[in-house]
């Protein structure tokens, strides 16, 4: 009986350090990804006109991405990274005013720019050839918009924020694959760039805002390189 346990403990000696290190996130593992995405979701937006005042609206967006990333493993459990992305968007909405006289006109409005942010990883399964993590993320935005109504062009900025999860899977030892999803949100704002795209129409827009959640996906190649 005594042999039969020391063999059982010298064998679990010898399989704990194969079993620890069958992990692909470590302390000091570097992983890059790039990739392409999109959005699709539910919009509000609001326009100010100099002569009518805010008019309000509510409709869909879908958005288009495509960027890079990388993390860094804080520890087996935790990484911590970075991204930016290059996106171009379609905010369509139908708005509301208190004028039974006036319909304001649907003005859908086009976006591209460039979002840049960090997220944190928890790995809640963390094996050798695959991960599986969840998280937030956060950042900022930066481009320019299109008032498709008048063709009228402006600036446009804010924020990305919201909370997703994903797969990591690696066809050996250094490169793979990955799948990102994600419940996000962004707030926007912005002012037309030149007062004469106006001057064919009784109004003039003098600033907009974009507020929209959506359901994210992102699929693309990933590689990674542990630390010696």
């Amino acid at each position: 009986m005594k042999s039969r346990l020391k063999l059982f403990f010298i064998n679990s000696v010898l399989l704990f350090p194969f079993c620890a290190l069958s992990q692909s996130n470590f302390k000091g593992t570097t992983q890059f990804g790039i990739g392409t995405g999109c959005t699709f979701g539910g919009t509000s937006v609001k326009v100010a006109f100099d002569t009518l005042g805010e008019v309000k609206g509510s409709g869909v967006n879908i958005k288009f991405n495509y960027g890079i990333k990388a993390q860094y493993g804080l520890s087996d459990m935790v990484s911590l990274g970075v991204f930016i992305k290059r996106e171009s968007a379609v905010f369509a909405s139908s708005y509301t005013y208190d004028n039974s006289y006036f319909t304001p006109p649907a003005i859908n409005i086009h976006t591209s720019g460039f979002s840049l942010g960090a997220e944190i990883r928890y790995y809640i399964t963390n094996k050798d050839f695959y991960n599986l993590f969840v998280g937030p993320y956060f950042g900022g935005y930066t481009g320019n918009a299109r008032l498709t109504v008048y063709e009228a062009r402006g600036n446009l900025k804010g924020f990305n924020y919201g909370v997703g999860g994903g797969l990591n899977w690696y066809w050996g030892d250094h490169v793979g694959m990955y799948l990102d999803f994600a419940f996000s949100s962004q707030t926007l704002s912005g002012n037309p760039d030149n007062p004469d795209d106006f001057k064919d129409h009784d109004e003039q827009v003098t600033k907009y805002k974009i507020n929209s959640k959506g359901i994210y996906a992102c699929l693309g190649f990933i590689v990674k390189f542990d630390e010696d």
